[in-house]
């Protein structure tokens, strides 16, 4: 799933669309509006997307990602519009077929990457 969003994410709609019994860990990653960017105030992001080419860069992003990692399952989420303080901004989630120490240097590395 790879998708471009003007509504709150459902995270555990992400979370349930990457569980698979096969898998052994679920790495995320949750990019939300902080109230402030070097030293200035923020009141919230306004983020703006043409939805069908960034829903194709997502999923070339997330093709990717398939290729380095052993990944059985991916959701990237991005939202467009506005976003609130503490709101959520991005979710890339991904089920692994093993848990691994390195996992979350993994999920930072991705949430980088988009």
């Amino acid at each position: 799933m790879f998708r471009v969003t003007r509504e709150a994410i459902d995270l555990q709609g992400l979370v349930d669309f990457v569980t698979d019994p096969e898998a052994g860990a679920i790495v995320t990653f949750i990019g939300t509006t902080r109230n402030n960017n070097e030293g200035r105030k923020v009141i919230a992001l306004d983020y703006e997307a043409y939805p069908e080419m960034a829903e194709k860069e997502l999923a070339r992003l997330g093709e990717e990602a398939k290729k380095r990692w052993d990944i059985r399952r991916m959701a990237i989420v991005h939202r467009i519009g506005p976003v609130q303080i503490t709101e959520s901004a991005a979710s890339p989630l991904r089920r692994s077929k093993k848990a691994s120490r390195s996992g979350r240097r993994s999920s930072l590395r991705e949430g980088r990457s988009g």
